[in-house]
């Protein structure tokens, strides 16, 4: 079975202040085996920045900041300020990722942007 997830709400405007999204919004994906997510990032504001850096992570708690690891991340290069971005799409297998996962935006990756971050997550059959 497989189920639609939402990573992003449909459109994140990301700014030096918001790198990260909130610990309180990281999705619970436990009951899946495999992750199949789209990023695609809408378009930058500053003229300077060419590329940004996007990233999946992935941590066992919602509580702390703690033990959060990166599970992949995407460089989306030759962007135009105003002008519609690129896009990546990443299968992430069983055994990469923990309970729950959310996105990250390092420090330094062309901000502000506006991007999105959605996907399919599959269950196998029982055995």
């Amino acid at each position: 079975m497989a189920d639609l997830i939402w990573i992003t709400q449909p459109l994140q405007e990301v700014s030096a202040g918001t790198p990260r999204q909130s610990i309180d919004s990281a999705i619970d994906v436990s009951g899946y085996d495999e992750l199949f997510i789209q990023t695609y990032c809408c378009g930058v504001s500053i003229p300077s920045t060419r590329s940004v850096n996007i990233e999946l992570i992935t941590g066992m708690q919602n509580q702390t900041e703690d033990g959060w690891i990166q599970v992949f991340t995407n460089t989306i290069t030759a962007l135009t300020p105003g002008a519609a971005g690129g896009s990546f799409s990443n299968l992430v297998s069983p055994g990469t990722f923990l309970r729950y996962i959310r996105w990250n935006v390092p420090v330094g990756s062309g901000l502000p942007i506006t991007f999105w971050m959605a996907g399919v997550a599959r269950r196998y059959a029982d055995q």
